[in-house]
C-alpha cells in the first residue's frame, strides 16, 4: 500500500528520514516522500501483534515485528532501519566525524546501514531507540536488499 501522512509533523520526520537515510540530511528539496507499507497482523483480547511490518521510503526501510496494546496504547516493537547511506552520512559536522567510527559495525551487505531499532513507549509518548541487544539477532534473515 502507497501512503502519504496527512498529518505535518508525521509527514516531516519521514521527509527527514528519507534525507537521512540518502546520506543528504540538508536536502530540503526532498520532501512528501511516499511510502510503502505491508506486513501482518492479528488482534486477539486487545492486542494487536504484528509481524513482518515492513516500511518503505526514498532511501530507507524499517521492518519491525511486536505488538500494540489496544486499549492502553502501550507498543513495544523491535526490528531494523535499513538506509543506503553510511551512518556517517547521516548527519553532518562533529557528529559526522564521530559516526564514522561506527560505520563498520552498522554496514550492510552492498553499503549502506543497518541498525537495530526498538520502538517502545505508548501512543502519547513513544520512545524511539538503538536496540543493541538484538543487534545480530536477524541480520541474515531480515537484510535482503
Amino acid at each position: 500500500m502507497r501512503a502519504r501522512f496527512t498529518d505535518p509533523n508525521v509527514q516531516s520526520k519521514l521527509d527527514s528520514l528519507s534525507r537521512a537515510g540518502r546520506g543528504k540530511p540538508k536536502d530540503e528539496e526532498i520532501q512528501d516522500v511516499i511510502s510503502n507499507v505491508r506486513g501482518r497482523f492479528v488482534v486477539r483480547h486487545g492486542t494487536a501483534r504484528f509481524s513482518g511490518i515492513e516500511f518503505e521510503l526514498p532511501g530507507a526501510s524499517v521492518q519491525l515485528d511486536g505488538s500494540y496494546q489496544m486499549e492502553s496504547g502501550d507498543m513495544d516493537f523491535r526490528g531494523h532501519l535499513i538506509i543506503d547511506a553510511k551512518l556517517s552520512e547521516t548527519t553532518t559536522g562533529a557528529k559526522s566525524i564521530i559516526l564514522r567510527l561506527f560505520n563498520p559495525f552498522f554496514k550492510k551487505n552492498g553499503g549502506g546501514s543497518t541498525i537495530p531499532i526498538q520502538i517502545t513507549g505508548n501512543r502519547t509518548h513513544p520512545h524511539y531507540g538503538l536496540d543493541l541487544r538484538h543487534k545480530g539477532d536477524s541480520d541474515q534473515k531480515r537484510v535482503a536488499h
